[in-house]
């Protein structure tokens, strides 16, 4: 089976989300409200793909929000919080995340 990877750039009032395949190709870009509205295109946009929920890999930068109980509400069981404070945009030492739901596809940039 394969899986979906959902990156969310979150902020108080929108979200940019990227969907991406195992091989790290995007999919889709969308930024959505912080609404229910917005949580909605999220859903719909996933579906558009062709995934169920149980089938996503989901990673963002908090667990402090609506959005993360939208998530477990709806069927994604796996939802990672990645601290900006451990990314970086600049190029950096690469690790391949272990995480069966990526199978070492999803590549962060931390911070040295």
């Amino acid at each position: 089976m394969s899986s979906l990877l959902i990156g969310i750039d979150w902020s108080q009032a929108k979200h940019d989300i990227c969907f991406l395949n195992e091989a790290g190709a995007a999919l889709a870009r969308l930024t959505i409200a912080h609404s229910a509205d917005g949580f909605a295109r999220l859903e719909a946009q996933r579906a558009k793909l062709g995934f169920k929920p149980s089938e996503c890999c989901v990673a963002l930068e908090t667990a402090h929000n609506l959005l993360v109980d939208f998530l477990w509400g709806h069927g994604y069981d796996q939802v990672y919080v990645i601290p900006p404070s451990v990314v970086t945009p600049a190029p950096a030492v690469r690790v391949q995340a272990s995480t069966e739901c990526v199978k070492g596809f999803w590549t962060l940039r931390l911070k040295v």
